[in-house]
This record gives structure tokens, C-alpha cells and sequence, in this order.
């Protein structure tokens, strides 16, 4: 009986470890959140760089938006319940960051953001998704 239990033991030690190399390799992924500030007043180009945004989420990162390593945060900047994020990313006209927590990264997308979510929308997607997959 005790040699069972033990054979048993050993044929599932491959099984537990695996769950746990599994569970490591969970952990280590990011969360990578989108932050959009924006002003209540909204000119086009602003308008553009969240409808360009949310695109690219929903197109390229529609799976990592579901289980959340992937968060779009709109935030106006003039309303007083946001002020702890302004003052975090010390913004003060519309702007888009993307930040990872885990290891407290902060990119700045808002020039590039403002060059060409409008005029070039396909040139701001395809820098906003190759940096959104540098940080996952």
C-alpha cells in the first residue's frame, strides 16, 4: 500500500511542478493600461487619437482586453475626482500614456499620438500596437 501511494506521489510531482511554472509565467505577464487624458472641450485630432485608440485595442488586442492585461482608462483631466491620475502623470492638455505597474513603465505616445492619429491614423495604430506588444 505504501509503495501505491508513494508511485502515485511521484507520477503527479511532473504534473505540480508544471501547474507552478505555469502560475510563474501568469505572474510575470503585464498588465499594460492605456491611459487617454482629454480635456471636456475636444477638438478633432482629440477626438481622433480615443477613436484610433479604442481601434487598435479592439482589433489587435481583443483577448489581452478581456482578461485584463490590457486596459484603456479615458480620463478628463478637468474633472476633480481624476486629479490623483493628472497629477501622476503630471499632464495638463490631452494626452496618451501607457503604463505598466508592475515595473512602473510609463511611455509617452502623445506626440506621436497627435502627428498622426488624424492625418495618418494607420502610421499612430501601427506605433501604438508594436509598443503596446514591446511592454507585454
Amino acid at each position: 500500500m505504501k509503495n501505491f501511494i508513494l508511485t502515485g506521489i511521484i507520477a503527479l510531482l511532473p504534473f505540480v511542478f508544471s501547474l507552478q511554472a505555469q502560475g510563474q509565467e501568469e505572474a510575470a505577464k503585464n498588465t499594460v493600461e492605456v491611459y487617454y487624458f482629454h480635456a471636456t472641450m475636444r477638438c478633432p485630432t482629440c477626438l481622433a487619437i480615443e477613436e484610433q485608440t479604442k481601434k487598435t485595442l479592439d482589433e489587435n488586442f481583443a483577448e489581452e482586453m478581456n482578461s485584463g492585461s490590457v486596459k484603456l482608462i479615458v480620463i478628463n483631466l478637468e474633472e476633480k475626482e481624476n486629479k490623483a491620475q493628472v497629477e501622476k502623470f503630471e499632464v495638463g492638455w490631452s494626452s496618451l500614456f501607457l503604463y505598466v505597474s508592475e515595473n512602473n513603465t510609463t511611455v509617452n505616445l502623445t506626440e506621436d499620438a497627435f502627428a498622426n492619429a488624424r492625418s495618418h491614423p494607420e502610421d499612430f495604430r501601427v506605433e501604438l500596437e508594436k509598443e503596446i506588444k514591446k511592454l507585454l
